[in-house]
Parts: C-alpha cells; sequence; structure tokens
C-alpha cells in the first residue's frame, strides 16, 4: 500500500502516508507521515482497502469508503475521488428492515412522534394525538370508557381501545387493526385515521416511509 491504514482505536480509524488521491480521508490531498484521524467517522468496527482508497464498516452494517473511486471502488458513481468518507451506494446492510424506523411526512414535513410508528398486521400505528394534531384536529381521551376522539370541522372520528368498529360521524367503520395501548401509549391506525381527514397515503417499502398528502 501506498498508506498506511491504522487499526481502529476507540471505533475511530487513524491512515498515514500518500494521499494523493485523498485516501487518508482526512478533507485534503497532503501526505502525512504521522497518523492523522479519518474525518468525522466513528464508531468503526472493521477496516480494509486499497492502494488508493479506504473501507470502514461501521457497527450498524453501514460501509463507508474514501480515496480513489476510477473503478468504482468507493460504490458511489456520484464521485471521482473523495478526501473525505462517503457511505457506499453498492453495499446493503444485512440487518432486519423491521428494525429501522418508519418515517411519516405530512405533505413534506416529517413528523415526530414521542413513540415511533410500528406496523402490525401490515397496517401502522401511530400516537392519536401526534397524527390528529398534526392535521390541526382536537383530541380527548375518555378514560372510562377508553375511547380516543378526533374533532376537525365537521368530522368527527371516535376509536375505542381494542375495538375494531370505529366512528365517523354516525357512520361506523370496520377497522383492520383496532386502537390499543403499547408501552403506555394510544395508538392508533394511521392510514384510516389520515384518509377519514381527506388525505392521501402512499407507503414506501424500499425507505420504509409513508407520504401523507392532505387535500
Amino acid at each position: 500500500w501506498s498508506r498506511g491504514l491504522g487499526d481502529v482505536y476507540k471505533r475511530q480509524v487513524w491512515a498515514w502516508g500518500d494521499n494523493s488521491n485523498g485516501q487518508l480521508g482526512n478533507g485534503n490531498d497532503l501526505a502525512c507521515n504521522t497518523p492523522t484521524r479519518v474525518y468525522e467517522i466513528a464508531d468503526v468496527v472493521g477496516i480494509d482497502g486499497g492502494a488508493q482508497h479506504s473501507l470502514a464498516i461501521r457497527s450498524d452494517g453501514t460501509l463507508t469508503a474514501w480515496g480513489s473511486n476510477l473503478y468504482g471502488q468507493l460504490g458511489d458513481s456520484a464521485v471521482v475521488i473523495s478526501s473525505k468518507p462517503v457511505q457506499s451506494l453498492a453495499y446493503t446492510p444485512n440487518r432486519n428492515p423491521a428494525s429501522k424506523d418508519i418515517k411519516v411526512f405530512l405533505d413534506g414535513k416529517l413528523l415526530s412522534f414521542d413513540v415511533p410508528p410500528t406496523i402490525e398486521s401490515g397496517r401502522t400505528l401511530v400516537p392519536f394525538s401526534g397524527i390528529f394534531l398534526a392535521f390541526g384536529a382536537k383530541v380527548r381521551w375518555d378514560g372510562p370508557t377508553r375511547t380516543v376522539t378526533g374533532t376537525k370541522i365537521d368530522t368527527k372520528i371516535v376509536l375505542q381501545i381494542n375495538n375494531k368498529v370505529a366512528q365517523i360521524g354516525d357512520k361506523k367503520i370496520e377497522l383492520d387493526v383496532p386502537a390499543k395501548i403499547k408501552n403506555s401509549r394510544t395508538l392508533v391506525p394511521l392510514a384510516f385515521i389520515s384518509q377519514s381527514l381527506g388525505a392521501k397515503v402512499e407507503w414506501d417499502g424500499n425507505t420504509r416511509t409513508i407520504l401523507i398528502t392532505s387535500e
């Protein structure tokens, strides 16, 4: 190799030597005869590389690379040379896709919930207050009847914990998955709430993203 790639120390990577193609990963192309830390990379569990590029794998399974990309060795066709680590697009971590949090967007804005969205029987459940308030609806919880009510203008939605029959105004609707309590939070089916309030819901399984478009 034309440069040295140090062992992982405190889950950081250190390198030295030739840097003509940015293979030291320190943000420039200047050679260095003493160890220099690879730019902004941490939580590393393994390293490797070639003469003019370097690789590091992190504990979450993601692979980063830096240096020359003449033959596509960085796994990202958008760069020719990178003096800073880039995530390899050619590598997909072997992990359980269910471990990746679901992201929910409403009209392009990422929604934040105090409990992450969860999938049950093919339906995404989210905290009732978070989704109702995102739509500008008023919410009410009735403890004795374990009932959730969301109201927006002339639309009133009522769900009862563990009851598959919901109510929109005077109309009763059967749900695939009922509202339920999990980790002390009341969760409701996201698509049902969104569509009942006149929105369109799309699911991207590759990125585990839900796109909600209000009308």
